[in-house]
């Protein structure tokens, strides 16, 4: 009677814990393609490349961070022609007051066209780490739910266990109780372990995945828009660029550096790849590197800002 019933609290815990690895939703493949960006359109005319955006002359009377977001945006040679041709308006020169509005028109188009592209990226971005937060979410609550199930099948067996010795002890079989005891014992104590060391993973896919481009630092990225990538890319009053300082902390983040190789490897290979098994660790990990980036893309917005301002005070007082 006593084995039966052990064996019957184990059957209980056996088809739970078959319907616990089913619990996890898997986020659709209809949601990952509402989070991957457009390819990286093709740069505007007069476009200037890094190394020409490095070289171009400084433009009085801007400031240093003005020219840092001109040059992201391509716009150093427009406001070169713009200043030009604000001297020969002064000048009377015919034609020069047409030319100028065209210009100014060309410098406002493209630091709109910026703003959205920024805009629209940093959602992309936010959109990605929502799935990321939106799994590790759901393994947690997995994982909480297994323990606690776990934790009410190895009382039932210890309950069940005492009463088992408890009439075993009245009838006399000192022997069988210890058996019983010792072996319902070690089985509830199997249960509670087993459930506190289930680590949860789950299959997660990123067939667009920007965080490898800022990792790679490749010469043209595929997903970031120029005048973004520029941004990223250009150093800033602190001597790093924001790229370079988002790589700084994901190795901190991430705890990279200080692993062997083949964990180094491994991490390698499922942040910056195409996706694969994560853990819960891992999934937090992405989310934060994610937001991380999302800042970033977001500053461009305040130099974007400065930019508009600068060129308004500079016609303000020309007036």
């Amino acid at each position: 009677m006593c084995g039966r019933l052990l064996l019957g609290a184990l059957a209980l815990l056996l088809p739970g814990c078959a319907l616990q690895r089913s619990f996890t939703p898997d986020p659709g493949a209809h949601f990952a393609r509402e989070c991957a960006p457009p390819p990286a359109s093709a740069p505007l005319p007069s476009t200037p490349s890094g190394t020409e955006t490095r070289e171009s002359q400084q433009i009085e009377p801007f400031s240093p961070r003005f020219h840092r977001i001109a040059a992201a945006l391509g716009l150093l040679p427009l406001l070169t022609k713009s200043v030009a041709l604000e001297r020969e308006r002064a000048a009377k020169k015919e034609g020069a007051e047409v030319g100028l509005i065209r210009v100014r028109q060309q410098i406002l188009a493209r630091t709109v066209l910026a703003t959205l592209e920024a805009t629209s990226l940093a959602a992309v971005v936010r959109c990605e780490q929502a799935r990321a937060d939106l799994l590790a979410d759901s393994l947690a609550e997995k994982q909480s739910k297994s323990r606690q199930l776990a934790t009410v099948v190895s009382l039932i067996i210890e309950s069940a266990t005492m009463i088992a010795t408890g009439g075993l002890i009245l009838a006399g079989h000192e022997i069988t109780e210890g058996i019983v005891a010792l072996v319902g014992g070690s089985l509830a104590a199997t249960i509670a372990g087993v459930s506190l060391y289930q680590p949860g993973r789950h299959d997660f896919q990123h067939p667009t995945n920007l965080l490898k481009e800022i990792w790679e630092n490749p010469q043209q990225a595929q997903y970031f828009p120029g005048p973004v990538w520029r941004f990223l890319g250009e150093p800033t009053e602190v001597g790093k660029s924001l790229r370079e300082q988002l790589v700084a902390s994901w190795k901190e983040l991430s705890h990279i550096e200080g692993q062997t190789d083949e964990e180094q490897r491994q991490r390698f290979s499922l942040l910056f790849g195409t996706g694969g098994t994560y853990t819960i660790e891992d999934l937090r990990s992405r989310g934060a590197m994610l937001e991380m980036l999302a800042a970033a893309i977001d500053l461009m917005h305040e130099e974007l800002e400065l930019l508009v301002r600068e060129m308004l005070l500079r016609e303000e007082l020309k007036e």
